[in-house]
């Protein structure tokens, strides 16, 4: 019950995976919990790292993430940082794409993953979350130290 996934291979190439918050499986549920949701980014990431990390016939890969059905969602987590658990979603839907080099990808995926997180952080309306803040918890959870 706590996660809803759809994971599909497209004929073209394309790939997508789209999931359920997911905090709605959680005491969480109705907020966005920001280290969940960093870490879900760096998944998408590290994915599309592994993914395509031997295929020499892919140049780029176009990365996508989008929030949709998220205004008024507050802020939540666990984590003892002042972070802007006051705060709500001031969107319905955002957005982050970016189109990354493959050889980028295999150089890692911290600075791509930390970008993105900020990026819909900021349009949530959740700018309070600090660039720092985000690049340590992605560098966690790429260590394995979740």
């Amino acid at each position: 019950m706590r996660y809803q996934e759809i994971w599909r291979f497209h004929p073209s190439g394309l790939y997508t995976h789209r999931w359920r918050m997911r905090e709605e499986g959680t005491s969480y549920k109705g907020t966005i919990h920001f280290v969940a949701a960093i870490y879900s980014v760096v998944e998408v990431f590290e994915f599309g790292r592994r993914l395509y990390r031997d295929d020499d016939t892919v140049e780029t890969v176009l990365f996508k993430i989008s929030l949709h059905d998220v205004l008024g969602r507050r802020g939540s987590g666990d984590s003892s940082e002042d972070l802007p658990y006051h705060l709500q979603a001031q969107h319905n839907q955002v957005t982050y794409s970016n189109t990354v080099p493959r050889t980028d990808l295999l150089a890692g995926v911290q600075e791509q993953s930390s970008l993105a997180a900020i990026s819909l952080f900021d349009q949530l309306g959740f700018s309070e979350i600090s660039a720092s803040f985000v690049r340590r918890k992605v560098q966690n959870f790429l260590d394995g130290k979740t």
